[in-house]
Parts: structure tokens; C-alpha cells; sequence
């Protein structure tokens, strides 16, 4: 599963001419690129920007967001200033007045669940344009600033006419022709037609054709074989044995397998009927086979599938393949896969089973625990900031289901992670919790890196107290786990069970 990230070319530019207003607007180019630093051309994301005065955690003055496409190089391209206000005015901002600066969060999906990009950065000179558009706009000798603008350039003919401070200049480029010019005013009587009947080469220009005869050219040294010399050929080559004519078509006739495939392993890729008991490395097979294969140093390989290519046949009872998925050869005992001595097909990581996608599978392989198919929250708090859950401390695989009991017997605040978790009823199941520590841990090894799961590369609740005002969580995108506040931090929840 592919994660976004910004190449943070940033390039934020203000503009200002001195005879007009100065653009409240700065310009803002990076380019979106995958955890392997591979750009990501033609992808809709949202960005949403955030300006602090004072410092990098000083007052939040302005926020907006903008809705934007990367072209087929991974580019954005917005202009500060002109996207969606969340609050604040951005012509209001007194740039001279302190110092400032920008907060970047990404969406790559193009909603509104954003995650933060780079910290607070200081804007340096670049949009104090703004501001010396302000203090020094009072160098033209007029009012008018569309006089020192071409206001058009327009290719007419050969002539290139530019309109500058109201007056139009006219330049004749005819000069840079090659010279080359047409006879007339059709250019449909420049189109060649060339055939080719018989011996003879027919070109076709300005209207009258041209015939040109190619029989000199012809040896006649190609050899015509008559039909009986045909007959006689492919008699001698072991196609046809003993042939005898007696209808007249000569595309009927039964052929003797050892010959055909004397000529060629697949009989030149033509289907075979009609063929009765059959040998491959032994000229005597066993009265009971219809195919018998003999060999010493081959084996027989049956067709080689992943586990979805398999469940994509629609097969019939006795059908076998080899599941690369597992690793093991299979037949279709006519309602189910099974292994060849006839037991069940083992579970794997990655299988859709009791509920959700199977992620840990324990030495007994029958057992081990499952995620839901989807996140249940995309932004929940742990809760119970400032207070110790007791028991709510296990990080081992098998404790989640604990921990969760126990946050909810020690917390009382609704719609945290684990009471998420604890309430869920989800095909067919209610026994679902939120993960521990090292279960997550196997989310994101055993799923999220194998690109399973549908999971996001942001960062994820655990069940796992750290202290009275922190819990662990992990952030996919980099593998990461650390404590964070219980409480302020809005993380997503997958729910998971035991089987």
C-alpha cells in the first residue's frame, strides 16, 4: 500500500508591483511522493495551511484549505492566500508587525482528515512583499498601471501584432518563410495514393496516374508443387499413414498421435480429439490410466495459482492446483478446497476469516487474531487523562482483550478507543478489542507493510497505558511507536479478536 508524503520544494513567492495593489497571495509548489520517494503524478489531495504569529506555537491567525490535482510529474501548484478560509482574514495580516509562521498538513485523499506534514516553519522574507508593496508603492510617474503592460500579442497570417500602452505595433515575419510556397490553393492534389495489382505498381499524383510494371523483376524460379507431390510430402513427413482419399477432403483425415507429435511437442499448437488410452515417457500405459507418465528424472507440475486466482475458478469436484498463496497442493472435493489427504486448508495471514482479516496465527494454526476489514474511528481520544487504569498495562500478544476490559471497568468516558472497541458488533461477532502494544505492532508488520488490510498510514491506538496521562500508539506510516497524551490526541481505532 502506497503513503504520500511532500517533497517540500516550497516555493512560496509574493509579487508586488510597485504602481498597483500588491497580490494577497503567495505561491506555494511542492511535489507528493511516496514513502519511496516516488513522485505521485495525477493524485486529488487537500492541503490545508495554517499561520502563527510570534512563534511556531504562538496565535493561530489564519487557516484555509485548498482542493488541488499534482500534474504527471507529482507537482502542486496553489497560491496562498486564495484557498478556503477556515478563519481569519489573510489580507488582514500585518506582516511587519511580528514575525510569522506556516503549519502544512496533507490530505492524500483529498478530504479533510488531514496529517501534519512539517512543523512550524518561519516565513522569512519572501511574503514581505507584501508589506514593502505597502510602505514603498510611490515610484511611477502616473496612476495608470496599464501602460507599462502589453495588454495583447496576437499571431495574424505572418504578422505579429502587439497592443503596448494602448498602441499597436505591427511586425511582418514573412521574412522567416522558407520560400517554399504552393502552386495553387489545393493541397488535397499533394496526396499520394500507391497500389500494388497484379504485377503492376500504380502511383497516383496530381491527378494522373502513373503505372509502373514490375513483371521484369519476377524470376519465376518459386517452386508449384502439384497436389499428389503435397499428398506424397506430408506422407513421407508421418502426418498421414497409410492415407487413402476417399471423400475428397483432405482436412479430415484422422491422424496418428505418436506421428503428429513426432513434428513438434504441441502438434503446432492444434487441438487434439478423439485420442484413446495415452502414454508420455512409456509406449505401454497401465491398462486402468487413460494417461499414464512415466519419468525418473521429471515430475508431473499441475497449474501453479495464488490463493484469489483459485477462488476465482469455478471448479468442479476433483479439480487439483498448487496454492502458491500456502504453498500446498489442493483439489475441489465438490464444496470445498482441501488439502490432498483430505484435512482442512490451513489459515494464512492476509485471510478474510471469523469476522476480519487474519493478521497473528499461533503455533497451533487454528488459532490467532483477526482486525476488522475497516477503521471504526478515524479520530477518537484514549480518555481518562490523569488517571491510571489499573491492569491496563499489557503489551504482549493476548493481552489487548484485558487491557480492554479494564479500561472499561476504570473509565467511565464515552467514546474512547477501547469503548469503541468493547461495543462493537461486527459480522456476527461482539467480542472485539482494542489491541495491546506488540498486537499492533503485528497490524502493522504482518498487514499494513504487505499492503493488506485497508489500513491508513497515520498513527493508531493501543490498548496499552503508559502512565496516568499517556498510552502507546503507532504510527504506520514509518513503523514508530510512542506514548502520547490520553487525551487532545485524535488517533484512528481498529478494532480486532481472538479466534
Amino acid at each position: 500500500m502506497k503513503t504520500f508524503k511532500l517533497l517540500l520544494i516550497l516555493l512560496v513567492t509574493a509579487t508586488v508591483t510597485l504602481t498597483a495593489q500588491p497580490p494577497q497571495a503567495m505561491k506555494y509548489k511542492a511535489i507528493a511522493k511516496d514513502e519511496w520517494g516516488v513522485p505521485l503524478p495525477n493524485k486529488n489531495i487537500s492541503i490545508r495551511f495554517t499561520i502563527y504569529q510570534g512563534s511556531e506555537y504562538g496565535t493561530a491567525v489564519y487557516s484555509e484549505t485548498h482542493q488541488t490535482t499534482t500534474d504527471k510529474f507529482g507537482l502542486m501548484d496553489v497560491n496562498i492566500g486564495q484557498g478556503s478560509p477556515s478563519f481569519g482574514t489573510f489580507s488582514d495580516i500585518d506582516w511587519g508587525a511580528d514575525n510569522y509562521y506556516i503549519q502544512i498538513e496533507l490530505d492524500p485523499k483529498g478530504g479533510t482528515d488531514f496529517s501534519l506534514e512539517t512543523g512550524s516553519q518561519q516565513l522569512l522574507s519572501v511574503p514581505y512583499a507584501f508589506y514593502a508593496g505597502d510602505v514603498f508603492n510611490d515610484g511611477d510617474n502616473d496612476t495608470d498601471p496599464q501602460n507599462e503592460l502589453i495588454t495583447n500579442l496576437y499571431l495574424n497570417g505572418t504578422y505579429l501584432e502587439i497592443t503596448e500602452g494602448g498602441t499597436l505595433t505591427i511586425i511582418d515575419l514573412s521574412g522567416l518563410q522558407d520560400g517554399n510556397e504552393d502552386a495553387d490553393a489545393d493541397p488535397t492534389n499533394e496526396i499520394q495514393d500507391l497500389q500494388l495489382a497484379d504485377d503492376i505498381l500504380t502511383i497516383t499524383g496530381n491527378g494522373t496516374a502513373t503505372e509502373i510494371d514490375l513483371s521484369a523483376y519476377l524470376d519465376d524460379t518459386d517452386t508449384q508443387l502439384t497436389e499428389e507431390e503435397v499428398d506424397a510430402m506430408v506422407a513421407d513427413n508421418g502426418y498421414l499413414t497409410g492415407f487413402t482419399e476417399v471423400d475428397g477432403d483432405v482436412t479430415n483425415e484422422i491422424q496418428d498421435l505418436s506421428s503428429v507429435l513426432s513434428q513438434g511437442a504441441d502438434a503446432g499448437n492444434k487441438a487434439i480429439v478423439n485420442i484413446s488410452q495415452q502414454g508420455i515417457g512409456t509406449a505401454t500405459p497401465n491398462a486402468s490410466a487413460a494417461l499414464e507418465i512415466s519419468s525418473t528424472t521429471q515430475g508431473f507440475l499441475p497449474p501453479r495459482m495464488t490463493n484469489d486466482e483459485m477462488n476465482a475458478i469455478t471448479p468442479t469436484a476433483g479439480l487439483m492446483v498448487y496454492n502458491t498463496t500456502i504453498n500446498l497442493p489442493l483439489f475441489y472435493n465438490g464444496s470445498e478446497w482441501r488439502k490432498l489427504d483430505g484435512s482442512e486448508t490451513p489459515l494464512y495471514i492476509g485471510q478474510n476469516y471469523a469476522g476480519g482479516i487474519i493478521f497473528y496465527i499461533d503455533g497451533t494454526g487454528i488459532h490467532g487474531l483477526v482486525c476488522a476489514e475497516s477503521d471504526q474511528s478515524t479520530g477518537a481520544e484514549w480518555g481518562c487523562f490523569g488517571t491510571t487504569i489499573p491492569g491496563a498495562d499489557g503489551t504482549a500478544v493476548g493481552t489487548g482483550a484485558q487491557n480492554t476490559i479494564d479500561i472499561e471497568a476504570g473509565c467511565t468516558d464515552p467514546g474512547t478507543a477501547a469503548d469503541i472497541c468493547a461495543n462493537l458488533s461486527l459480522n456476527g461477532y461482539d467480542d472485539w478489542f482494542l489491541p495491546s502494544k506488540d498486537e499492533l505492532n503485528l497490524i502493522y508488520s504482518n498487514l499494513y507493510l504487505a499492503g493488506l488490510g485497508g489500513l491508513s498510514y497515520s498513527r493508531y491506538w493501543s490498548s496499552t497505558e503508559e502512565n496516568f496521562n499517556q498510552a502507546w500508539c503507532q504510527f504506520l506510516q514509518y513503523g514508530t511507536q510512542s506514548p502520547y497524551a490520553k487525551i487532545t490526541w485524535l488517533f484512528r481505532v481498529r478494532a480486532v479478536r481472538a479466534f
